[in-house]
């Protein structure tokens, strides 16, 4: 049985011997859509999540594996919280500020329902497929001073997609999954496609894949990498313990995810050393009409919305979903941080509608193709410039063994 099918079974096995009668609120940590679809069937309490990659502050304990989880009476609160089983003492008191609060404005939980083990059979399953390919980490810096373009699968993209064969020659384009079918009607080949989840089916990709380059995660399926691309280049990030050994044994760094490919891939243009930084298609709301642009290869429901936030450009509110916010309270941290760095990169969001995100400039697409120049170097001649360092078969024997001795032991 695939992971993804065990841990849905878990998920609903524990959902459904929960007394949610009990409860008051949920406390946990990580993401995972399907695991809220499931409680969601039990309960209306308030979810709140707590993510070590996302929330500032916050630390949540990664030992822990599996879908154990405990009772616990918050006395102070007068509320009786279910937390998963994993998050340490220490957050009493930030559990108790968020029941204090509008739990709608808190980052709001979806449950990371995969095991270490998962993990970690995704992982070994896409390992071989690296060979040869290099990391975020060694070549740091090598796009330098190029603009980069992510490009989300917002509803808003439909209304500028004929604009990015202009912003094409000007930039590096980073497409995430659900944009490429939009990118390659309007004629650009982008020059980075992200993939950090494994439910990302080989066939939205087939057609880019010998005309790009895989920007993979720890958790990119085997059947994604067996596509002929023209590169591949790893992004390690936290991944349930796994990219502990990948980090140690390839001697790289972890790239912030933020649950999301779109964060994700901001954080790998920003370790690349790309100025501008620009987000398109990042509406991070959830539009009556639509919930990703026209060209998303699969149709998706509509997500319970929790509420409003500031739209893009000083425009009327957007609703919003749980996950959304999340993303977009990744978004307008990483501004900050990168605010306090004396060279970081300027950050625009030329969306051109959903929400605002603070710390990043507002532009139209058409304005902001104005400003660029008219041609920039390609990104793929500038990763072969830099010539980082291949992984190789010692590299992944060692880490394909260390995993499975974990696995032996576990």
């Amino acid at each position: 049985m695939h992971p993804a099918s065990t841990k849905r079974a878990a998920v609903e096995a524990w959902a459904a011997a929960v007394d949610w009668s009990d409860v008051d609120a949920l406390v946990l940590a990580g993401l995972d859509g399907d695991v809220v679809e499931i409680v969601r069937r039990h309960t209306a309490a308030p979810l709140v999540c707590f993510d070590p990659r996302m929330s500032a502050g916050v630390k949540v304990s990664t030992s822990a594996a599996g879908l154990r989880y405990e009772l616990r009476l918050l006395d102070e609160a007068g509320k009786k919280v279910l937390i998963q089983d994993g998050l340490v003492p220490e957050l009493a008191h930030d559990v108790r500020q968020a029941l204090a609060c509008s739990l709608a404005r808190t980052a709001i939980g979806q449950a990371q329902g995969h095991s270490a083990e998962d993990w970690e059979a995704v992982l070994l399953e896409a390992l071989p497929y690296w060979e040869g390919a290099s990391t975020v980490g060694r070549a740091t810096r090598a796009l330098r001073a190029l603009p980069a373009v992510i490009v989300g699968s917002g509803p808003s993209l439909d209304q500028v997609a004929d604009r990015l064969p202009e912003l094409a020659p000007r930039a590096c384009i980073i497409a995430t999954p659900g944009s490429v079918a939009t990118l390659e009607r309007v004629g650009v080949v982008p020059d980075f496609v992200a993939v950090m989840d494994e439910r990302v089916p080989a066939r939205w990709l087939e057609s880019i894949a010998p005309r790009s380059t895989l920007l993979a995660g720890l958790q990119t399926a085997a059947e994604v990498h067996r596509l002929p691309w023209r590169r591949r280049l790893i992004a390690p990030h936290e991944v349930g313990g796994a990219e502990a050994v990948v980090v140690e044994v390839l001697e790289d760094t972890l790239i912030g995810v933020g649950g999301s490919v779109s964060t994700a891939a901001m954080s790998a243009a920003y370790r690349l050393g790309c100025s501008p930084i620009i987000l398109v298609g990042m509406d991070c709301a959830e539009a009556p009409e639509a919930t990703h642009c026209a060209g998303y290869p699969d149709a998706r429901p509509h997500m319970q919305t929790i509420g409003q936030v500031p739209g893009w450009g000083g425009g009327e509110p957007v609703f919003t979903t749980s996950s959304l916010e999340i993303y977009r309270q990744w978004f307008e941290e990483a501004a900050v941080a990168i605010a306090n760095l004396r060279d970081g990169p300027r950050l625009v969001n030329a969306t051109g509608g959903g929400a605002h995100i603070t710390g990043w400039e507002e532009l139209e697409l058409a304005e902001l193709v104005g400003e660029l120049d008219a041609w920039a170097p390609s990104a793929d001649h500038l990763i072969a410039k830099s010539a980082p360092r291949p992984i190789t078969t010692a590299e992944l024997s060692a880490i394909d063994a260390r995993l499975r001795t974990k696995e032996s032991h576990v």
